[in-house]
């Protein structure tokens, strides 16, 4: 079915767009109600996107799936405390105030804004900052194509509508709205009540994305590390023409990688191996311009500075590694 929205859902049909599409129903119905969401987004009117999406209510249901979600996706054995989750479960309403600000500056600009007031990772504890939970929520590349279905309840006061989102490491999936009938007869977006078992199932995704990704590219880095070390033990002496074949080496290297599809889930490790291997090039070309003659202090605390970058990255990136292949 043709896909009518790209962009971002954040964790309560909070971002439905800024494209204005026409159901061709009547008022009174949910499907208007969607409809009416996504003109108030396209038109930044935060009074008109709150008319038809209870934050208030929609946020204590979904902090409470976010915040099971995130404990029991924590390995951390802090975790584990019923002292953690009491400290987690008394941030709730500040958990709560941080997404309400993100969403409503979303609509308000167009754009995801970080909020420092929400509370972010100390001592162990999981990262409970809007930034965070946006990050997994898959907010920023979620695409709603459809809607799959509208229940309602025998009275005609509740309704379940079924939005058709893709996310590109998850595919299709299904997160059931509900939706609450007002005085007036209009409808209003209240919950959603699938969110923990749709953050579940993007966190397995990814988790698989990354793994296929790593296991694609760890036979290439390997490749051009063995090529690496065959040209250093080649050589007696360091020389400029062996820092230079180092240097072609690692660029090489660079643009094997580049030509791997990387998932969104794996942006960040794709990024990191780039700015390592850019900044082993830098220290590996002012070695090369020293063993020329040239003494340039200038060039050689840019190497050495290159070096240091590199060698933190690389630190950084273990860690990563390590974590997210787990």
């Amino acid at each position: 079915m043709k896909k009518i929205m790209t962009g971002t859902l954040i964790v309560l049909l909070a971002c439905l767009g800024a494209a204005t599409y026409y159901f061709g129903v009547h008022t009174k119905t949910p499907e208007y109600a969607i409809k009416e969401i996504r003109e108030a987004a396209a038109k930044h009117d935060t009074m008109g996107f709150q008319k038809r999406v209870n934050l208030d209510r929609a946020l204590t249901r979904g902090t409470d799936d976010i915040i099971a979600f995130m404990l029991g996706e924590s390995s951390s054995p802090m975790m584990e405390t019923s002292f953690a989750r009491d400290l987690v479960s008394a941030i709730k309403p500040a958990i709560a105030s941080g997404l309400k600000e993100t969403i409503l500056t979303m609509v308000r600009t167009g754009t995801f804004e970080g909020n420092d007031a929400t509370p972010r990772r100390e001592n162990g504890m999981k990262d409970m900052s809007a930034d965070a939970i946006i990050e997994k929520s898959g907010a920023r590349s979620i695409a709603l194509k459809d809607i799959a279905y509208i229940k309602k309840n025998d009275e005609g006061s509740m309704a379940n509508v079924g939005l058709k989102i893709e996310e590109p490491d998850l595919g299709e999936y299904i997160l059931d709205v509900e939706m609450e009938r007002q005085s007036d007869r209009t409808w209003q977006v209240v919950a959603v009540t699938n969110l923990r078992e749709y953050l579940e199932a993007l966190a397995a995704a990814k988790k698989a994305a990354l793994k296929e990704y790593l296991a694609s590219t760890q036979p290439i880095i390997d490749q051009f590390d063995a090529e690496l070390k065959s040209i250093r033990s080649a050589a007696k002496i360091a020389s400029p023409e062996l820092v230079t074949k180092m240097i072609d080496n690692r660029e090489k290297l660079a643009v094997a990688l580049s030509g791997v599809s990387v998932p969104t889930a794996a942006q960040e490790i794709a990024e990191m191996r780039q700015e390592y291997i850019s900044s082993i090039v830098d220290y590996l070309s002012g070695m090369k311009e020293s063993l020329s003659g040239n003494d340039n202090l200038d060039i050689m605390r840019a190497a050495r500075e290159a070096n240091q970058r590199a060698s933190v990255i690389n630190e950084e990136l273990e860690k990563l590694e390590k974590a997210l292949s787990k």
